[in-house]
Parts: C-alpha cells; sequence; structure tokens
C-alpha cells in the first residue's frame, strides 16, 4: 500500500520519494535483481539507473519550473513513473525528445485513473502551469482509490479481485467518465489530450468512453521483471508520435476528413517528413481519435 498526503490542498505528496534519489525503487529492488540477474535482459545489467524525484516525490522537474503552453503533461502508473527503467528511455522521455519539450511527470506507482482525475483537477484547480498538450497512460481497471482518516487525510489505492466480474465493469464505467471528463477539463483550457495503455491494461475503458483509450502492446520488461521495459516504452512513443505531432499543429487535432499530404505532416515546427506506412498510421489514428480541439 502506498499512502498520500495533501489531499485536497495541492498535488498529492508521496514522502517516501520526496527529495530523493535512488538506485532501486519499488519493484525495482536490489536483492529480487541478485536474484534474478541470470533473467534479467542484458542491457540492464551493465546499465545502472537513477530515481530522482522532486520534491512532491514525483520522477520529474519540479512543478513551478515550467511555464504555460512550454511543456507536455503526462500522467499514468508505474509504467510512466518508469519502475525498472531509465528515465531516458521511458516513452515521454522520447516524446519530449523528439518534440524539443519538457515534461512534467505526474505518474505514480499504484495511480489508478480515478487518481489521475484527482491530480488532474488539482493541477488545473491550483493553476499550475498550462501545458501544450496532455497524455495520459491507463493501468489494469482493478484500482481504486481510497481515503481514510486518521491524525492527518491519507489516500490510497486498493484493488478489485479481476473475478469479481460486476465490479470490474462498474470500475471500467467509473474510469470511462473519469477519461472523458479528464479530456474535457484539459479541452476547456485548450489543450489536446490523448489516452492510451499498455495492452490489455485498460481495453474495457473504450466499450464506455467517447475517447479512445490507444492500446499499445508490450515488447519486453524492465530490470525489475515485472514492468514493460525499453523497447515497449519506445514503440508507445513511435505509436503515439503521430498524435503529438498532430496535437501541436495549430493547438488542434486535425478532422479525419483532412486531406493528408502523401510525403510531409505539417507540425507547429515546420514540416515533418514521414513515410507513406506512417502516413497511414497518423490516418487511422485520427479514424480513433475522432476529436477537434479549437
Amino acid at each position: 500500500m502506498i499512502e498520500y498526503d495533501n489531499l485536497g490542498k495541492d498535488i498529492f505528496i508521496n514522502h517516501l520519494y520526496a527529495n530523493k534519489t535512488l538506485s532501486w525503487a519499488s519493484t525495482d529492488g536490489l536483492e529480487d535483481y541478485i536474484n534474478n540477474k541470470k533473467d534479467v535482459p542484458e542491457h540492464y545489467k551493465d546499465n545502472p539507473i537513477e530515481y530522482k524525484f522532486n520534491s512532491y516525490g514525483y520522477r520529474s522537474a519540479e512543478f513551478t519550473s515550467v511555464e504555460d503552453d512550454e511543456f507536455m503533461l503526462v500522467c499514468g502508473c508505474s509504467h510512466t513513473m518508469g519502475i525498472g527503467n531509465r528515465q531516458e528511455d521511458l516513452w515521454w522521455s522520447l516524446l519530449g525528445e523528439y518534440n524539443d519539450l519538457p515534461v512534467i511527470n505526474l505518474a505514480q506507482e499504484s495511480f489508478g485513473t480515478d487518481y489521475m482525475f484527482a491530480v488532474t483537477n488539482q493541477w488545473i484547480s491550483k493553476q499550475y502551469a498550462k501545458p501544450r498538450i496532455a497524455i495520459y497512460q491507463h493501468p489494469f481497471l482493478n484500482r481504486v482509490m481510497k481515503v481514510y482518516m486518521s491524525n492527518k487525510c491519507d489516500v490510497y489505492t486498493d484493488s478489485l479481485d479481476p473475478a469479481e466480474t460486476h465490479l470490474m465493469a462498474t470500475n471500467a464505467f467509473m474510469y470511462a467518465n473519469y477519461v472523458d471528463a479528464i479530456t474535457n477539463m484539459w479541452n476547456a483550457q485548450g489543450v489536446p489530450c490523448f489516452h492510451w495503455c499498455f495492452d490489455p491494461d485498460a481495453n474495457g475503458i473504450n466499450v464506455f468512453s467517447s475517447n479512445n483509450v490507444l492500446t499499445v502492446t508490450g515488447e519486453d520488461v524492465g530490470r525489475d521483471l515485472t514492468h514493460d521495459g525499453m523497447l515497449s516504452h519506445a514503440n508507445a512513443a513511435i505509436q503515439l508520435e503521430p498524435l503529438v505531432k498532430a496535437g501541436l499543429h495549430k493547438g488542434r487535432m486535425r478532422s479525419v476528413n483532412d486531406p493528408i499530404d502523401p510525403t510531409t505532416f505539417t507540425t507547429a515546427g515546420g514540416e515533418y517528413s514521414v513515410e507513406l506506412a506512417m502516413q497511414q498510421s497518423i490516418h487511422e489514428l485520427r479514424l480513433q481519435q475522432d476529436t477537434i480541439y479549437d
């Protein structure tokens, strides 16, 4: 159980990680690494991982270090927090580098989509800087945020039994509403917002949501042998890149009926050359994400 405080006052604070720089964290522990080293992918064995956390306990730059319309905001669970991976190999780090944008990462281990809705609401209501684009990675549908009162107000994540199909269906319905609410909140700020998950974590959301959650196939595992690895993150970045380019283009998604140039894709930063296969991928993603951001 991971506990967070500051509920309702500001962004959740995770005191377990606040202001720390670690070599091992969460399921990526030294003892497990030693015991399972023979199974760890080779590219993790001689390349140390640094977990550097800000004053709120997030693997991110300080929240006050960015200005309006000059950064990408991301959120998610431990995949986006990057457990088992170097920060430079994470999907959002790759996208930030590709698009020359700093990134604020609001992800935490154990976060469910309900947490993501709450932290988004806090970010906007406390008037932190407005991003140019927001991207959310969603976890398995069995996570539920719970609040308890002791000498302070804490929140933590509980897990539903996947065998309880009626509860899972209810949570999928609620997650879908959180996805739509998150999207609506950002769109009201003039910010494009996209959603994705590693297959099959959040597939049930699309049954109920009016915003498509892109599904990305995992390719490998990280150093902890539990979370998706660097190849999976690269695959996510490749699939998300056309959406990011589109979202940054005049601050909106293009209509699915807009013509596609056979050789270039125009972005705010100029013309982005892509191969015909990527053009088709962009068109298919537009069909899935049939949303216009004004």
